[in-house]
């Protein structure tokens, strides 16, 4: 019989650099760290503190999508679903009073 290794940890991600980030969150880092110092070495005309504010949006958003969580659920497939269940047609009904929602 064959024997296959089974990692001790199967619901969370591989940790490849350094043991410590996968590659979902250096990806999501990389994300937003280029757009970040690109946005504020393209705007070199534009006042320091407009630079800044610019820039902050996207550094952001990198960090937040890496490692945030709502409900146990990694940001990006929330942010996912989000998308998903606000462009869903729905219906509403009045029955005596109450208003249902069906799925459409």
């Amino acid at each position: 019989m064959r024997m296959f290794p089974v990692p001790m940890e199967i619901t969370e991600e591989e940790k490849i650099f350094g043991g410590v980030l996968s590659v979902r969150q250096v990806v999501y880092l990389l994300a937003g760290a280029i757009p970040a110092v690109s946005v504020f070495l393209m705007l070199h005309f534009a006042p320091l503190f407009l630079r800044v504010l610019a820039a902050v949006i996207p550094a952001a958003a990198g960090p937040v999508l890496a490692f945030g969580e709502v409900r146990g659920m990694k940001m990006d497939r929330y942010i996912v679903n989000l998308a998903l269940f606000l462009k869903r047609r729905r219906k509403f009904l009045l029955y005596g009073g109450t208003c249902v929602a069906e799925k459409g």
